[in-house]
């Protein structure tokens, strides 16, 4: 079909290569050294890396703007698409996740919202859900009285959620599509989504990363990816958008889960705390007698 990378076979790989190492620790784990060398490695080469992010970047705005005849063509395709990005965003911000969390606790969403809002303004600031899970925790627990146990078990997994990068990088591909005058087969369009969903799991919650996975996604496509540079030109205003989102849908999944272990944790709670009460009770009787006894026993002498 197309001659991209098969990031699907990939993934998939990857995923088989490692379940199949998990059958015997043992026996990979000099695998395994070998896997954490090359991952500092490349943390090394990173680090370069983003030094050099700012020149990079620019020159890659620069090289894509010089392939543009027409400038004011490429304006108006670029404010389109941002404002197609925005209002999908704002649909699935303000239409879809209120739904999904009112079909499911038959609660006010808004009020999730409205006590998360300073995790909400710290993702539109840092563009980054790691830098704004500890404001988030704060939240959850302190505002909207969410358990402990369940804050500490869904938010940091949720992290690997992100719905309003998917979004993104879904309409960056269509768009480069376009821009290219390509016919997307509707094969092509289902590739697109699962190796979104995929790579969204995968992607760090830092800046920017969405546009990793652009490329990843064009590649295997067979989407040419030459005018990624031009979506950096939007990239602030849309990364911190699809942050918020991504944020506000964490606090989302922490109030179902809340809402769906509501009672058991609860309850577990309740036992534990008469169990810790039961033993003090007892402790404090064992005491009381010890002393009868002693003052017994000097009432003898």
């Amino acid at each position: 079909m197309t001659n991209g990378t098969n990031m699907l076979g990939l993934v998939a790989f990857c995923i088989i290569f490692g379940l199949a190492m998990s059958t015997d620790r043992n026996a990979t784990k000099v695998l395994l050294d070998f896997m954490n060398a090359i991952r500092i490695t490349v943390f090394k080469i990173f680090t370069v890396y983003i030094w050099t992010l700012p020149v990079a970047t620019a020159s890659l705005i620069a090289a894509s703007l010089l392939r543009v005849d027409n400038m004011y063509d490429i304006w108006s395709s670029l404010g389109k698409f941002a404002a197609t990005v925005t209002a999908g965003l704002l649909l699935h911000e303000f239409l879809w996740m209120p739904i999904g969390y009112f079909v499911c606790t038959r609660n006010n969403p808004f009020v999730v919202y409205y006590r998360v809002g300073r995790a909400l303004l710290t993702a539109l600031v840092s563009k980054s859900s790691y830098a704004t899970l500890p404001v988030l925790f704060k939240c959850c627990e302190g505002g909207l009285k969410f358990h402990k146990r369940v804050c500490s078990f869904v938010l940091p997994i949720s992290l690997f959620k992100g719905d309003g990068s998917a979004l993104f990088i879904v309409c960056s591909s269509l768009w480069l599509g376009q821009r290219a005058d390509i016919g997307m087969t509707v094969g092509q369009v289902l590739l697109i989504g699962i190796l979104t969903v995929i790579l969204t799991m995968c992607l760090p919650a830092v800046p920017s990363a969405s546009l990793v996975g652009i490329v990843l996604v064009c590649k295997s496509a067979g989407v040419p990816a030459e005018e990624v540079g031009l979506l950096i030109s939007m990239e602030w205003l849309l990364d911190a958008l699809r942050t918020c989102v991504n944020v506000s849908s964490h606090g989302i999944c922490a109030g179902i889960g809340n809402h769906a272990m509501r009672n058991v944790l609860w309850e577990s709670d309740d036992m534990n705390y008469s169990g810790v009460n039961a033993e003090t009770d007892l402790e404090q009787q064992k005491s009381a007698t010890n002393d009868d006894d002693d003052r017994y026993s000097d009432d003898a002498v």
